[in-house]
């Protein structure tokens, strides 16, 4: 039987669909029904990223969607294959934070509307926290457009996710201190129980040509020249074991390369330029697996 996938939509989608296409699975727009094509023997569907985990339960085997939502969802019997670690901007999770005004103190004596796209995340969020809310509140169910709510007061405070807080604090909002990480969510792989053999080998290639394909975005090759005589190993460069090092025509030098995260470029630089390196290049990688 055919392996079915069912990737979400969001701001991650058009992410996702091009991490699909780089590692081997080229997919096309949703037609009405949500299919978006066949790769490698799998097929692929798009729908709401808020009910995809529910398809699981209809005749479909994997759903890419955000560890959030899979905790919103409640289905606690699916399998989780792996997290993605990426977010829309940047190769780290996002974080669920509590927000409100700048400024604002919550009135001990009315409730406190705490708006939410996922009410029953929140819920769980709120009262899992080590330190409780020192009012009372009720959570009330809010589509898109936190800041706006609690700016035109449809809501006093907002439990939204984020990346590094710039949109919240651009409208005017703060994160309430002590609550500016209730959850940390990535994308993630879900599976139905009862997968076959050989649809559980199609899964675990998927995992690992997406996981290769995402880990890469953090890292760079690095190839140069250096002399013959310097001592790489005392250079003490990052590598998975070590620096690949070739002889050139010329014995005086050899060529070396090295596969490095990006935020160590500068270091690695450095280091190169004072050991006498030459023709240094930097490339990207389209995967990479620890």
């Amino acid at each position: 039987m055919v392996l079915k996938v069912v990737c979400g939509n969001g701001s991650l989608a058009e992410q996702i669909m091009m991490y699909l296409a780089i590692a081997g699975y080229v997919l096309f727009k949703p037609d009405r029904t949500g299919y978006c094509g066949t790769a490698n023997g799998v097929e692929f569907y798009q729908f709401d990223r808020r009910t995809a985990p529910w398809f699981l339960l209809k005749g479909f085997h994997v759903v890419i969607t955000g560890y959030d939502l899979f905790l919103a969802s409640n289905l606690t019997t699916l399998r989780v294959v792996g997290p993605l670690c990426f977010s829309r901007k940047t190769d780290q999770p996002t974080r669920w934070v509590l927000a409100c005004r700048a400024g604002w103190i919550p009135d001990a004596e009315r409730v406190v509307s705490i708006g939410c796209e996922l009410p029953r995340l929140a819920k769980k969020l709120l009262a899992s926290v080590e330190k409780p809310l020192p009012f009372r509140y009720r959570i009330e169910k809010i589509d898109g457009s936190e800041e706006a709510c609690v700016k035109y007061g449809l809501v006093d405070m907002v439990l939204a996710v984020t990346e590094t807080g710039e949109s919240l604090r651009a409208c005017g909002l703060e994160i309430v201190p002590g609550y500016d990480c209730l959850l940390q969510s990535t994308p993630v792989l879900l599976a139905a129980n009862g997968l076959t053999p050989g649809q559980e080998q199609q899964l675990q290639e998927l995992y690992l040509a997406l996981r290769t394909v995402v880990g890469a975005q953090a890292y760079v090759m690095v190839t140069f020249d250096v002399p013959a005589a310097a001592d790489i190993k005392g250079l003490d460069l990052p590598a998975a074991i070590a620096p690949t090092r070739s002889p050139l025509v010329d014995p005086l030098w050899t060529a070396c390369e090295i596969c490095i995260r990006r935020t160590e470029l500068g270091s690695v630089l450095r280091k190169l330029s004072a050991t006498g390196a030459k023709g240094i290049v930097m490339r990207d990688v389209q995967g990479y697996l620890s």
